[in-house]
């Protein structure tokens, strides 16, 4: 088969407008993420007029490399007419859009062996750069526009479920935060009539523990009285970046929210390790709390379809679990409140570890409403975080097949004309 690898400069040029009379007002950043993000930068004082203008279907990228680890920051312009980016970007657009497609470009740049690529080419003693012509020595296959098309078309529908399945997890997750919400902090549960409780006359007492009225027979208590069992989990001697394989091991990045799990940040401990566990082993509707560091109070709660059916945690996780008092969908909504937050990294500041350890979480305070109602909140909220979980599995499977696909980019060939079937 005829290559048909093109070098990019064949392609593209340079755009270098400046915002002289400041027709352009909204300000942006490119993300390490492949797409362009909200300036953070304080411009207060700032020359606006110094900055470039970028277009519609035109690129932006950051040639210095060393400050971003193995990734490249450039982005398309999609979203908007046009924008403005700091001097440091170069800006550029492709020459021939019948024959290159801005959007197969882009996903040539989301290729993680472009990044390793264009970090190899990087030079430089005090800062390396990926420079103008180093760009325009970048080789990718250039197909007919037919076929670029069509790829792109597939991709768009990976990434449209992608986005689908995640905008679901969101609105699922604020359903259930608006409910317990509605029930536990505006105390608008149904009472025995099936009536809101607080608005149709239910009788509030005022608590100066947590400094507002609450129901008449709810309880303060504090996590010793409802917790049954809370466990903290353990590494393997050496630590675990060792093991490519064996037992997934959870830690602060895998810890994303409510049925939530970040599958590309796995670790493992082996399995004669895991066998010799006798805490720290999970289990299906466990809510984990991190306990240090920077994401000291970020919690998780699984579903039932787990898809490891061995799992761990390591020593910088919680496994907490109820008791009959409450249930596990009320802790954790109680423990996603801000002031709650607030608490345990008050706590963990003050401790001699720096982080938590079982007497500041056995000491946080709970509000315990009478058993039935945490009960008639999980037969509703358990439902959405089974569904939480499984989309975001699906999500796990799409973004397989979306870096399968941005791989066989590199695979195409001049006969390969139905690349697309």
């Amino acid at each position: 088969m005829e290559s048909n690898y093109k070098p990019l400069g064949q392609y593209i040029e340079p755009i270098n407008i400046r915002n002289e009379h400041l027709e352009v007002d909204l300000l942006l950043g490119v993300s390490i993420k492949k797409c362009f993000i909200p300036s953070i930068a304080n411009t207060v004082g700032t020359d606006m007029s110094k900055y470039k203008i970028v277009k519609n279907k035109q690129f932006a990228y950051g040639p210095v490399t060393s400050r971003n680890g193995d990734k490249i920051s450039i982005a398309l312009l999609e979203d908007h007419h046009a924008a403005i980016v700091s001097s440091s970007y170069t800006v550029f657009e492709v020459t021939n859009h019948k024959e290159l497609d801005v959007e197969y470009l882009m996903m040539w740049f989301r290729r993680p062996e472009f990044d390793r690529y264009a970090r190899f080419k990087s030079h430089g003693s005090t800062r390396e750069t990926f420079n103008w012509d180093e760009m325009c020595e970048v080789e990718l296959p250039v197909p007919n526009i037919e076929d670029q098309r069509a790829i792109i078309k597939e991709y768009n529908t990976i990434v449209n479920r992608i986005t689908l399945n995640e905008e679901l997890n969101k609105k699922l997750e604020e359903t259930a935060q608006t409910l317990y919400k509605h029930w536990f902090v505006d105390f608008e549960f149904p009472n025995e009539n099936g009536q809101p409780y607080q608005s149709s006359g239910g009788e509030m007492v005022y608590n100066g523990g947590l400094d507002k009225e609450i129901p008449k027979n709810w309880e303060i208590g504090k996590f010793v009285d409802i917790l049954f069992e809370l466990e903290s989990g353990k590494r393997p001697p050496g630590g675990v970046n060792k093991y490519t394989d064996g037992i997934p091991s959870i830690g602060a990045e895998n810890i994303q929210g409510l049925g939530k799990y970040n599958f590309n940040a796995n670790k493992f401990v082996p399995l004669s390790f895991f066998e010799n566990m006798s805490k720290g082993i999970i289990k299906n509707y466990d809510v984990l709390l991190y306990k240090d560091g920077v994401g000291v109070g970020n919690k998780s709660m699984f579903g039932k379809n787990f898809p490891f059916s061995k799992c761990c945690i390591n020593e910088h996780v919680f496994i907490l679990r109820t008791n009959e008092k409450i249930s596990q969908s009320y802790l954790y909504f109680w423990l996603a409140q801000r002031w709650i937050i607030a608490e345990l990294i008050s706590a963990s500041l003050n401790s001699a570890q720096q982080g938590l350890n079982q007497n500041n979480v056995n000491s946080i305070p709970i509000l315990i409403p009478p058993p039935h109602l945490s009960n008639e909140l999980d037969k509703i909220i358990i439902p959405l975080i089974d569904s939480i979980f499984s989309f975001s599995i699906d999500i796990k499977y799409l973004n397989q097949i979306k870096e399968i696909l941005l791989y066989k980019m590199s695979k195409l060939e001049m006969s390969d004309s139905a690349y697309i079937e």
